[in-house]
């Protein structure tokens, strides 16, 4: 099996490059060049290019305030947070030593 697909395989190698120098050069010429750049052009005009600027400085805007409000919530959350941690952590370790951390699952 092996040896078949791999014969199949050098064959394939052997063909494509041969099949690849076979096919006929396109006429790439200077006339294809002018109409593929006035197909561009006429498509390219008949649709709008970009969303209304509005759109775009409206996300960037919110985007800042999101970050501006992110960082306010973390400073806070850690300067408020450090007296109740040992509280936090007392609480948690009685509900580990417990043994239901999370309430009776069994139910």
């Amino acid at each position: 099996m092996k040896d078949r697909r791999k014969r199949e395989l050098d064959k394939l190698e052997q063909v494509w490059p041969a099949v690849h120098r076979a096919r006929p050069v396109p006429p790439l010429g200077a006339e294809w060049t002018g109409r593929l750049m006035d197909r561009i052009r006429s498509e390219a005009g008949s649709r709008p290019l970009r969303a209304p600027v509005w759109i775009d400085q409206l996300v960037w805007r919110t985007a800042a305030a999101a970050a501006v409000f992110a960082l306010i919530f973390a400073g806070s959350a850690l300067l408020y947070t450090e007296p109740h941690r040992v509280e936090v952590v007392s609480l948690l370790s009685d509900e580990l030593d417990a043994g239901a951390p999370l309430g009776d699952w069994s139910r």
